[in-house]
């Protein structure tokens, strides 16, 4: 079955592993994080390596990860360990995203965009992770670096209007 190969299993593991965050156990959260981050990056390496990436799969990581860093984030809100602004922060690249896929919606041109990575989008979710584990780690975190977030998210969206004028050529 299409489904149940090895990447989508790894995808699929953030989600219980953000039920885990809900324990208030900082090297648990920690462990939880790496285990989360080392998922994240091993099922889109195994799905190229062995040339196996399947359209669910396409759907399925990015869907688990926005999914695992909103609960964790939400967790830290809830627990006071992150502010709400510090949290949309971190969300940007997310809104932007979801703007972006409204915006194809509505003009019926998102068949013509095939689903890919961008730099930018990495970029940031290395950083979240980063930040997750300097927060579980009860390091200090300035609230203007926070600010890296929006930068990331505005150059996340050059890299999508770039993407949707290549596809009108």
């Amino acid at each position: 079955m299409q489904f149940l190969t090895i990447s989508n299993i790894l995808s699929l593991v953030r989600a219980p592993l953000a039920l885990l965050f809900l324990i208030p156990n900082m090297p648990l959260r920690l462990t939880v994080v790496a285990l989360a981050a080392l998922s994240d990056w091993l099922d889109g390496f195994i799905a190229r390596r062995w040339g196996k990436p399947t359209p669910v799969g396409a759907v399925l990581d990015p869907v688990m990860d926005k999914f695992f860093m909103l609960f964790v984030f939400s967790v830290l809100v809830a627990d006071g360990l992150m502010g709400g602004w510090e949290m949309v922060a971190m969300l940007a690249r997310d809104f932007v995203l979801v703007g972006y896929v409204a915006v194809l919606a509505i003009t019926r041109t998102w068949r013509n965009i095939k689903p890919r990575s961008l730099i930018w989008g990495k970029v940031s979710t290395v950083a979240q992770y980063v930040f997750l584990f300097l927060i579980c780690s009860n390091v200090p975190v300035p609230g203007y670096a926070y600010l890296l977030f929006v930068l990331f998210a505005a150059l996340y969206l050059g890299e999508l209007l770039l993407l949707f004028k290549q596809r009108e050529k």
